[in-house]
């Protein structure tokens, strides 16, 4: 009896260490959720910000991650081909890098304006008139140069060949040079 006494002692031993284990571990998981679920410093709200190169063959849109009610750093992108950057809008309003604040996720897309040229026309003694025209505008035909004795003035041309004021366009500074042809008087 004594002998059973002992071994029931022994298993009540065993089963409250079991207890006991079990509920150690019970609280350390606990803890463990509790501390990893907690951040020891809050990170401030982020929002994206797509920058929208409006059609440029020569940038690609991106994005950046932007701290929420913060100001952020503009970016420099290279201007197509006659064309100029002239900033970046925000709901068709030029966005300022310096004192406005990001909101909340948002684009911002890039605004290009045209660059103008000078297209000049010389006749055979001097330039005459000259126009300023956009990258990819037509040029107006001026009107015809004071005609030279014994030459009669046929067409403008450019590079050698006769300018097409109808279809061609401008895509930088050029001069029109008056075709004189020989009467025969």
């Amino acid at each position: 009896m004594e002998e059973e006494k002992r071994k029931e002692k022994r298993k009540e031993k065993r089963k409250m260490k079991r207890i006991s284990a079990t509920g150690t571990a019970a609280v350390l998981l606990v803890l463990l959720v509790f501390l990893t679920g907690c951040p020891t410093s809050q990170e401030p709200p982020k929002s994206i910000v797509l920058f929208d190169t409006n059609g440029s063959p020569v940038n690609s849109n991106f994005t950046v991650e932007a701290v929420t009610g913060e100001c952020i750093t503009g970016w420099s992108v290279v201007a197509p081909e006659g064309y100029e950057h002239d900033g970046w809008f925000y709901q068709g309003e030029r966005w300022d890098f310096s004192t406005d604040k990001v909101m909340g996720d948002m684009t911002l897309v890039a605004h290009w304006i045209p660059l103008t040229y000078v297209v000049s026309f010389e006749d055979a003694e001097r330039v005459f008139a000259t126009q300023e025209v956009s990258y990819l505008g037509l040029v107006e035909p001026p009107m015809d140069p004071d005609e030279p004795e014994g030459m009669r003035f046929v067409c403008w041309t450019y590079e050698g060949r006769e300018w097409d004021f109808a279809t061609e366009r401008v895509t930088g500074n050029m001069t029109l040079s008056a075709y004189y042809e020989a009467t025969d008087e």
